[in-house]
Formats: structure tokens, sequence, C-alpha cells
């Protein structure tokens, strides 16, 4: 059931118990109104017929009294008065009931009432002799007809009020959920990708908060799709960004070397040839192919080192965090770095390898754009949990701008650690600098 149909039935299911009960209520009492009516109507009748019997005896003749009596006779709200002429008819022990076809009242109506008539008998009395006869028959319908109009006048009453409180309480629901009607339409544009849409304040003290709410969601899900795509894109530039700077140091540094030490054993087979090879020159040739293995040897470390860590395989996460910030020592020497770490069990390589980026990131941050003076490394389990670990990175640089948007660097640390469900904090550190800690729960190790 819609919420628009429960605000509307509610109210009119109520009206409809109180027309209900106003009706009952009307009707609870309506027999005894009746009753009191017809007795006091009654007593006003015999007194009044008593009165005109009185002067109608008095009469010369029969037919002068029932004249005089004729004319006589009270008009009384609620009582029939008929003369009976007939000796039979005054003889009968059954008088005629009242007729109710000529009623305006319903006949299920009238019939909730008692419609017997109470009937009083009068002689008419000329020179002693009974000549006819008076009867007084009460006549509830008149009260019934009055009861029924007062009905019908009221229940139509509440029945035109409970349709205007029913079709403004709809008025009111239909504007109230505009709000809601627009909050549904603006999740569908939503779910659809449409991250630019924005609801106007809503005036509902109620929803309020809601509009807002989902504004913020809005432009949360915006920024974080346009940063999903400029990473998306950044990903596709470093990736042929790296091909092509691997490219060119197989092309500049291995293409050389390679084409030297071609040389030099061509030079050694070339005297090897002629027989008469001094020892000394076959050394000298054989010691350059050693230098330009070397090269190779330290290119092909490089680019390993940069495309993966080989010391974080062999020698750990504490160990390759140690020769990470002895590298940058080394190439920054005004920069003081210091590392502290506890030898942790990983377990999992995309693990320490995320942890090993984000220091990685940390540090070139540092020491490019950070100004830093000292910067301080620190791999620590958690106490009380068994596979927790942080990794704290602080630096006494500028610190954190107001304001700050996420770069390509942030954004990779934030999704390497979003993805292991860790948790990154970024903060400007009370003394200066800023301090960036990545907290998570390492996995068990596979097994093999």
């Amino acid at each position: 059931m819609s919420l628009k149909l429960r605000l509307v039935l509610i109210p009119s299911v109520i009206l409809a118990l109180g027309l209900a009960a106003t009706i009952g209520y009307e009707l609870s009492w309506a027999p005894e109104r009746v009753r009191a009516e017809v007795t006091s109507g009654m007593r006003l009748g015999r007194l009044l017929v008593t009165a005109a019997l009185a002067n109608a005896s008095a009469a010369s003749s029969a037919d002068a009294a029932l004249t005089r009596l004729q004319a006589e006779l009270p008009k009384v709200r609620h009582v029939v008065f008929r003369i009976a002429t007939n000796p039979e008819q005054i003889a009968a022990s059954e008088l005629p009931q009242l007729d109710t076809a000529q009623s305006p009242v319903p006949l299920w109506f009238a019939r909730i009432f008692d419609l017997t008539p109470k009937i009083a008998l009068f002689p008419v009395l000329v020179g002693g002799r009974e000549v006819a006869r008076v009867e007084m028959l009460s006549n509830p319908l008149d009260e019934i007809a009055e009861i029924w109009e007062e009905m019908v006048w009221l229940c139509g009453l509440l029945v035109v009020s409970s349709a205007a409180i029913v079709a403004l309480t709809l008025w009111t629901v239909h504007r109230a959920l505009r709000p809601v009607r627009a909050l549904q339409q603006s999740f569908d544009r939503l779910e659809r990708g449409d991250y630019g849409v924005r609801l106007a304040p809503i005036p509902i003290a109620e929803l309020a908060r809601i509009g807002e709410q989902f504004n913020s969601l809005a432009r949360s899900l915006a920024q974080v799709t346009e940063d999903n795509h400029r990473l998306i894109d950044a990903l596709i530039g470093l990736q042929e960004a790296e091909r092509k700077e691997i490219a060119h140091e197989l092309h500049d540094e291995f293409g050389p070397v390679l084409f030297g030490i071609r040389a030099e054993a061509a030079s050694i087979l070339g005297c090897c040839r002629r027989g008469h090879a001094p020892p000394a020159r076959i050394a000298e040739r054989a010691a350059a192919i050693g230098r330009l293995v070397d090269s190779i040897q330290r290119t092909n470390a490089r680019i390993l080192a940069r495309l993966r860590p080989l010391a974080l395989e062999q020698l750990g996460l504490a160990e390759a965090l140690r020769e990470l910030v002895a590298g940058w020592q080394e190439h920054c020497p005004d920069i003081a770095f210091s590392v502290q770490a506890e030898e942790v069990a990983v377990g999992d390589e995309v693990a320490g390898l995320a942890l090993y980026r984000v220091v990685q990131e940390c540090l070139t941050n540092a020491a490019r754009h950070a100004g830093a003076r000292r910067v301080e490394v620190c791999l620590e389990r958690l106490r009380g949990a068994e596979r927790a670990v942080r990794v704290l990175v602080r630096d006494d640089g500028r610190g954190l701008p107001p304001g700050l948007r996420f770069g390509l660097g942030l954004l990779g640390m934030s999704e390497r650690v979003r993805a292991l469900n860790g948790r990154l904090s970024i903060a400007n550190r009370p003394i200066g600098g800023a301090e960036i800690a990545v907290t998570m729960e390492l996995p068990t190790a596979a097994a093999p």
C-alpha cells in the first residue's frame, strides 16, 4: 500500500467511524424522544378534548353537539382525533391503525420505533345518552419524520464535511509528497549515472535533511567518478610512459652495450684466428666484456626495481622499506631519513606491495613537494590484534594545503588501501608537517 493511500485512508476511516458513531448516538435516544413527545401530546390532547366535550354536551341535539365538537376539537401535534358515530364502530374492540404509506419516512426507518398507537376513548353524551365517541390516537410519525429530517441533514452535513476533509487531505498529501517524487526521480537519474543531478531545497523539515544528504551523495559520487576516470587515464598514461621509458632504456642502454660485447667478442675471435694473440690483449678484451655485462646488470636491476621490488620478496617488508629509505637518503642527502620497522609476516604479496608503494609515494611527496628536512617511516604491529599493522610516514614540511584535493598519487594510495579493506588517514601534524597513516589487517599466508 502506498504512503499516499495510507495518509488518505486513515482520516477517511476515522471520519466514517465518526459518522457511524454520530448516527448510532442519535438513534440510541430517538425512541425515548418519540415516547416523551407522544406522552406530552396525549396529555395535552386529553385536557383539550375534555373541555370540548363539556361544551358539546350542553347542545340541544346530537347533531348540534357533533357540529360543535367537530369545530372545537383541538389540533395537537403527535395526536389524531376521530369521531365515531356508527354504533357498530363504537362497539368494536379493535380500532383502525395509523397508515404509514403517506409518511415521508422510509418504512425501514419507521420500524425502528414502536408504531403501535396509544388510544384513549371519550364518549360524547347528550342528555345522558352516548351519541358518539371521540378516539384520540397517538401519532409518532410526526416526531419520527422530524428525526428523519434531522438525520438526513446531519448525515448530509457530515458527508459533505468528510468529503471536503478527504479532498483537502488528498491535496495536502499530494503537495507534501512532491519532494518524495522528486527524490525518486533523482535516484533514478543517479542510477543511470547522471551524477550532476541536484535536489532543490525541500521546504518540509522532515525531508530537508534527506535532500541535503542526497545532494552530498551525488557530489561524492560525481567526485569519485571523476577521480576514477582520472586514475584510469593516469594508469593508462603511466603504462604507456613506462613502456616508452623501458623501450628507451633497452634501446639506449642495452643496444650499445650489446653491440660493444659483440665487438669485443669479435676482436677476441680475430686474435685467435691469427694465432698470435697475446694473452694480455685477450684478458683486456675479456675485462671489457665483463664491464659491459655489469652495466647491463645495473640497468636490468634498475628496471626490475622500478617494476617490482625484489627485496620485498627476498627479504620481507621491513628490510625492503629500509632499502627504499636508504635509496632516498642517497639521492637526497640534505634530508634526514629514518626508519623503524618491526619484522612482520605479510603473508600476501599484494598487501606487502601495497604498503611498500604507499611508503614509496609518501617519500616521493615529502622529498619533492613538502620541502621537508626530516622524514620518519614507522612500521609496527597493533597491540591487541594478531594480524593488524600500521605504517606511519611523518615529515616536518609545509603540510597539506586547505581543501586538499587528491592527486594521482594520493588516489593511487587510497585505492590500494581500500581494495585491501584498510584505512588511510592524511592530516597535518600539530608541530608542522604532514602525517600519513595506513592501518590494515594482513591476510594469512596462502597454503602452497
